[in-house]
């Protein structure tokens, strides 16, 4: 457990860490070119609607509203629905063939007992 809180707390450390050398990297190209390529204000900014915080990474919205009108539009589609009844199917998949290979594993010492 204590190693599991270390990894976690050295990824988290990193991301932060990777996601602001991208910020300054992104005002230093800017300060020495004078224009924006990137056409994104900001690497990480968080946004506040309504009383509620939310991540915008990379000019993407990721507060309550963004969220929804992501998860429509790939209702709209029929991708989200799909790749629910993929992953159903192959955990059911995973799951018959665990529960057959235990059966046999639990007939293996019957068959040897028969073959003495």
């Amino acid at each position: 457990m204590k190693y599991l809180f270390r990894y976690f707390t050295l990824i988290t450390l990193s991301t932060i860490i990777i996601l602001s050398c991208m910020q300054v990297a992104k005002n230093g190209i800017g300060k020495v070119t004078s224009t924006d390529y990137y056409h994104v204000e900001d690497v990480v900014t968080l946004s506040k609607q309504d009383g509620k915080a939310g991540a915008v990474v990379f000019g993407k919205d990721y507060t309550d509203k963004g969220l929804a009108v992501r998860e429509e539009h790939l209702e709209r589609l029929g991708a989200f629905n799909y790749f629910t009844v993929v992953g159903k199917g192959i955990s059911n998949f995973v799951s018959y063939i665990t529960e057959k290979g235990m059966k046999i594993f639990e007939k293996i010492p019957s068959l040897i007992d028969e073959l003495r």
